[in-house]
């Protein structure tokens, strides 16, 4: 398993969205965007051992990095150093895979608002991101019952999929708060990219404010790909039986009632209607509009309906 593109992952998911217009964010809450010790110093003489190939020093430094940043509370820091830990441990030591996933598992244990739903999230990237490298030698294999559960490598693909629907959804508790956070306090792994020029890119400025926002748009993204489903309920939900051309105001009243919760499909509807629900009377109505834009581009691309 390639754990360098897994680890990367963590940075890709934030480094692809640059930092927010303070202005766009909630006016009824008021928010503080928090000064930190700098950590330029510390990040150069990473990058210096990189270069030298000195895998077991950069470890030891991280971890130096680690314990200022957990003692002033820097989230940013701490998700990073976290990171680049998994990085390095993945290249010196065996079982690698097993040993990062279990550091994040109790990281999450260990942390809480909003350190914790950010782990959530990328440890829910990275549990997809390992069921899709895996899954062409697993595929056959039964849903664990009498297998060790803690052990990820005696789990079924379902075993998978099921953990990373669990870390997206933990990854949105605490809503009003996520609303209420400013993307500045993580300023140091947001920045521009040239990710914005890609296909379905975008610079996030203005457009996803909160981090609400961000978080809810990367599950969707998830739910929205509507993959491993093994057996379906005889009650599936289907989209197709609600008016989801109607307008914004009138979307989010949509009650989406069914038995069959574990369909993406489903959580993918009610995602959207808090995405749109969230900025559906702000002034500034580009976050709006991005949602809007991608809610009519994605059912108009999976949508049977003969009018769209």
């Amino acid at each position: 398993m390639n754990w360098k593109n897994l680890t990367l992952g963590l940075f890709v998911f934030i480094a692809s969205f640059s930092a927010c217009n303070k202005a766009t964010l909630p006016k009824q809450k008021e928010v503080v965007v928090k000064n930190y010790n700098t950590y330029e110093t510390d990040w150069n003489a990473i990058e210096k051992m990189e270069q030298k190939g000195l895998g077991n020093s950069i470890i030891d430094k991280v971890d130096s990095i680690l314990v200022k940043a957990i003692a002033e509370e820097n989230t940013a820091q701490i998700f990073k150093a976290l990171a680049y830990r998994s990085k390095y441990t993945n290249q010196i030591e065996e079982e690698s895979n097993l040993k990062i996933f279990t550091r994040y598992e109790t990281q999450i244990k260990n942390s809480s608002f909003p350190l914790k739903q950010l782990l959530h999230s990328a440890v829910a990237e990275l549990y997809h991101q390992y069921h899709n490298q895996i899954r062409w030698k697993i595929q056959n294999r039964t849903t664990t019952q009498s297998f060790d559960k803690q052990d990820l490598r005696t789990w079924s693909l379902a075993d998978i999929l099921e953990k990373v629907d669990e870390h997206y959804q933990y990854s949105l508790t605490e809503k009003e708060d996520l609303l209420s956070y400013p993307i500045d306090n993580l300023q140091a792994i947001l920045h521009l990219s040239d990710a914005k020029q890609s296909k379905n890119q975008f610079n996030g400025k203005n457009l996803q404010p909160t981090l609400f926002d961000f978080l809810a748009n990367r599950a969707l993204q998830y739910y929205q790909q509507n993959e491993g489903r093994i057996n379906t309920p005889q009650d599936e939900f289907k989209i197709d039986d609600y008016p989801i051309f109607s307008s914004a105001s009138e979307f989010v009243k949509i009650e989406f009632n069914s038995s069959d919760s574990n369909s993406n499909d489903f959580k993918t509807a009610l995602l959207f209607q808090d995405l749109i629900g969230a900025h559906l009377n702000d002034v500034n109505k580009s976050p709006l509009l991005h949602i809007e834009l991608s809610r009519l581009r994605h059912y108009y691309s999976t949508s049977q309906k003969k009018e769209k």
